[in-house]
């Protein structure tokens, strides 16, 4: 079976990364707590002013319905934008969402 995606990527306004650090355990919890996927890690703009967070697992939407609610409790996170990607490569077919909507 192929890996799917989802690709978070988001705004980040705070000179600190704790906040970001925090909500990466609680993503990568939720993701083993459920069997969804696994939490790949994040990566930030220099400035740190943007970011974008990856997790793979067997179905893209499982990884989507898995975090979204923890994604929308944390305020920095609103209006981001999810990137379900349904298969590998320049190829796959994609979806995109929204944190909170």
């Amino acid at each position: 079976m192929s890996q799917q995606s989802l690709i978070i990527r988001f705004k980040y306004r705070k000179p600190e990364l704790d906040t970001l650090y925090e909500l990466e355990e609680k993503i990568a919890e939720a993701l083993d707590e459920a069997g969804a996927g696994d939490y790949e890690g994040s990566e930030m703009s220099i400035d740190g002013s943007e970011g974008q967070m990856t997790m793979t697992g067997p179905k893209a939407q499982a990884l989507w319905e898995t975090v979204e609610p923890v994604l929308a409790a944390a305020r920095f996170m609103r209006g981001a934008e999810g990137e379900l990607r349904f298969g590998e490569g320049e190829d796959a077919e994609t979806d995109i969402v929204s944190v909170g909507s």
